[in-house]
Order: C-alpha cells, then sequence, then structure tokens
C-alpha cells in the first residue's frame, strides 16, 4: 500500500471541500478571493501561496491536517511520539497531544496515517477502559487491514489482542498476539509486554512452561522506560510459573523481589498478592512456619467476606494440615465453610482438603477422586468464568488438582490399590501434558 495519497494539493482539497458539502463559491467568499481562482488551485492551474492554503484550511475545518509532502512525513513521526506515550500510560500527555492530530480524520485519502491514528486511539482507549469505544475503531479498518502497511497489521492485531484479553477471550487474544510477533518491524519491535501477555496468557490456560518462555523473554527485553509496574508483573508472573514447574530457587527469588518492590512503593494491593505468592513459594520449598506466617498477614488485610479471605483460609489450613496441627486445620476450614456456602468453588476446594485429611473414610476417598478431581480440573480448563480469576490461574488450579492426585494415588498404593493408584498416576500425567502442550480444542 503506497504510504501517502499521490492526489494533488488541489484535489485533496476538492475532496475535502466536497465532504463538507461546501462550494467554491463558499470557499472564495470565506477567504476573500474569487471563485475562479479557487477552480484554478482545485484543478492544479495556479500555484497554491502558503498564505492561501493556511487560508483555506482554516475556513474549511482542516487547520492542522497535513496536506503536503513534508506535513505528512512530520505528522507520521508526530504519531510514532503519540504512540510511545500511550505505550507508556502517559495518559495526560497523550489525550493533549491525540487532541491536535485529530484533523487526520479529514482525510479519508490518506487511509494509511488515518489507520494508524485510529489504532493509536484504540490502543487509548483500551487502556482507559473504553473497550466498546477501542472496538467500533478497530470494527471500522478490519475489512481493509490486510491492504494497509506492515506496521498498521501489526497495531491492529496487538489491539485485537489487547481487547480479547480484557474481555476474557483468551486464545482469541494469544492468536493475536502471536501474530504480532510475526509482524515485527525496524519501526515496531514487540516490546517486553506484549511476550508479557503471551506469557500470562499460557499461564491463565495452564501451560507454565510456555508461559516461562515467553515471560523470560519479557524480562530480557524490559528496558525499564515505560511503566515500572510492567518489571513487577513479569517478575510475580515467573514466580508461580517457576514454583509449578519445580524450579524453587528462581521462583523463591522472584517471589521476594516482588514483595521489596510493592513494599518500596507502598503498594496494598500489591502487598497482599505477594504476601500470598511468598506463601506459596515457602509451602513448597517446605518451609511451613514462614508460609504459614506470610498467609496469616494476608487474611489481616481482607475482609471476612470476602472470596480472597476464603482462598487464604484454604491456604492456611492446607499448610497446617502439612504441619500435622488437624484440630487447627479442620477450626480454619470450618470457618471458610461458613463463608463459602453461597460459591460452589471456594465449598469444593475446602471440602477437598478436609477429605484429604479423612482418607480412612471412603466417603471422603469417593468425594476427592470423583467430585474434587474432575470439579477442579473441569475450572482449570475453563478459566474465563472463574471467579477469583484474578487470584487463581489456570496453573495453579492445575497444581492443585496434581496434589489432591498425588495424595490419592500414595493412598491407593498405601492400601495395595494399584490399578486405582495407576488410574489417578494417569490423570496425573494428562494435567502434566496439557501443561505441556495445552487442552485440545
Amino acid at each position: 500500500m503506497q504510504k501517502y495519497s499521490n492526489l494533488s494539493l488541489g484535489e485533496k482539497l476538492k475532496q475535502i471541500r466536497v465532504a463538507k458539502r461546501l462550494s467554491q463559491e463558499n470557499v472564495a467568499k470565506g477567504v476573500n478571493t474569487s471563485e475562479s481562482t479557487v477552480s484554478r488551485i482545485e484543478q492544479g492551474q495556479t500555484e497554491c501561496s502558503m498564505e492561501m492554503l493556511t487560508a483555506i484550511k482554516d475556513y474549511i475545518g482542516v487547520a492542522g491536517a497535513p496536506l503536503l509532502e513534508d506535513e505528512l512525513a512530520a505528522y507520521e513521526s508526530q504519531l510514532w511520539v503519540l504512540n510511545e506515550l500511550v505505550a507508556a500510560r502517559r495518559i495526560t500527555d497523550a489525550k493533549a497531544m491525540q487532541k491536535k492530530m485529530f484533523p487526520i480524520r479529514e482525510l479519508n485519502f490518506e487511509q494509511d496515517l488515518s489507520i494508524l491514528y485510529s489504532m493509536i486511539e484504540a490502543r487509548l482507549m483500551s487502556i482507559e477502559g473504553n473497550l466498546d469505544g477501542a472496538e467500533i475503531h478497530l470494527n471500522d479498518v478490519k475489512n481493509i487491514i490486510k491492504d494497509a502497511s506492515i506496521e498498521n497489521q501489526h497495531l491492529f492485531h496487538r489491539n485485537i489482542g489487547f481487547l480479547a484479553f480484557f474481555r476474557g477471550d483468551l486464545k482469541i487474544s494469544l492468536g493475536h498476539f502471536l501474530q504480532v510477533l510475526d509482524l515485527q518491524t525496524d519501526t515496531l519491535k514487540p516490546d517486553a509486554s506484549i511476550y508479557h501477555n503471551i506469557g500470562c496468557i499460557y499461564r491463565y490456560l495452564g501451560q507454565p512452561f510456555h508461559a516461562l518462555r515467553y515471560l523470560e523473554q519479557a524480562l530480557w527485553k524490559f528496558d525499564g522506560d515505560r511503566t515500572h509496574m510492567l518489571r513487577l508483573y513479569i517478575v510475580s508472573a515467573l514466580s508461580e510459573c517457576y514454583a509449578v514447574v519445580g524450579e524453587v530457587d528462581n521462583a523463591k527469588k522472584a517471589a521476594v523481589e516482588t514483595l521489596m518492590h510493592v513494599q518500596s512503593v507502598n503498594d496494598e494491593a500489591g502487598i497482599n498478592y505477594a504476601l500470598g505468592l511468598n506463601g506459596f513459594i515457602c509451602r513448597i520449598m517446605g518451609n511451613l512456619e514462614e508460609s504459614l506466617s506470610f498467609y496469616s498477614k494476608c487474611l489481616l488485610a481482607f475482609p471476612k467476606d470476602s472470596p480472597e479471605y476464603v482462598i487464604f483460609l484454604c491456604s492456611k489450613a492446607i499448610v497446617l494440615n502439612e504441619m500435622k496441627k488437624r484440630s487447627q486445620a479442620k477450626e480454619v476450614i470450618s470457618e471458610g465453610k461458613s463463608l463459602a456456602k453461597e460459591n460452589e468453588w471456594l465449598t469444593i476446594f475446602l471440602e477437598s482438603i478436609d477429605h484429604s485429611m479423612n482418607l480412612n473414610n471412603s466417603k471422603s476417598v469417593n468425594y476427592i477422586e470423583n467430585i474434587a478431581i474432575p470439579y477442579l480440573r473441569a475450572s482449570a480448563n475453563n478459566y474465563k468464568n472463574s471467579t477469583v480469576s484474578y487470584i487463581i490461574s489456570a496453573t495453579y488450579y492445575k497444581y492443585m488438582v496434581i496434589e489432591l492426585c498425588e495424595t490419592l494415588e500414595a493412598y491407593y498404593k498405601k492400601k495395595g490399590l494399584n490399578k486405582k493408584a495407576l488410574a489417578i498416576a494417569a490423570i496425573t500425567r494428562d494435567i502434566y501434558k496439557e501443561m505441556m502442550f495445552g487442552v485440545p480444542d
């Protein structure tokens, strides 16, 4: 696609005039010249002075619109500056600059620049939470984007990816973000945020091995010039994935960095998340007293009627059980059940912890095998519908199911029920395959 329109200046002025339903006579009167002069300018029969061009642009309402070659090149450079402001989340500066660049909307003949402006505006809208507005912009160019410049295709797929991500359409989002990587150019190279988003999608889909590949790339590409929170998001996601795949030293290092960072900026919500993350890592490493301390601090941060509070009660009960403090664990589970009555997921999670402490009871064995494992496994593969998705990723769901399976497999082996043990082991293997390769559609 040609970068700029090959129309002459006169043809451009004519198209704008006609679009605004103005006659040559209107323009002539508005700029204090003759109708014949306007006609000759539009037909390219006479040169249009800069003074006359400025007057015409002012009158027809496109004072800031780029029409000449040098204006177009300068405008495009400014668009990329605007794109950087949006990417850096400098919203106030971006919106101030956006107002000056809006006249491109009047130039239907400058299609590629108009698309570029629309893509940047759509991204700004997405960041501000105006998803419907962003979608309108994207739909406006959907049918012509394949003929646009590579840079515009890059921004289109990035925007669609973000929009789908914000709406929970993770696989659609993933496809567009991966396409962004295929469309990288000298002007637009995928930055840390793209790799971070791809990594997080794989994490949310329960594929920590794929997630690590992209999250590690994100950390390597992070340059610190944009939002300082991005590194925090990358490192915290890495910590969970490292823990689940068994790289506990890397997990601990990342979890500690996450906690130190949020404490340094006094980010209350981030501190609560980081405390829970450290509690999880410490439990995996066998540091149960330290894990219990982290989870106890988490419980102080949330109201008792919140899902977060019940989730950390579950975590505390698991640690108490592993510490052989069964009576205390039972008390915590009982409190959790009374608070989670209306929440099916949390109720089943609590019941599974309770029943795993009573495996000599056939009802408990049946509950874990036939209710808890199938339900939690299905929840892991249906992440979009999770009521606590902002806390629990599908990767963590699957880790929970693996722990239940390992507990049940050990029980069956102890009882000499080898066929049942093998059947549970097969479920564990299938989950690891899902974590490696994904769930078939």
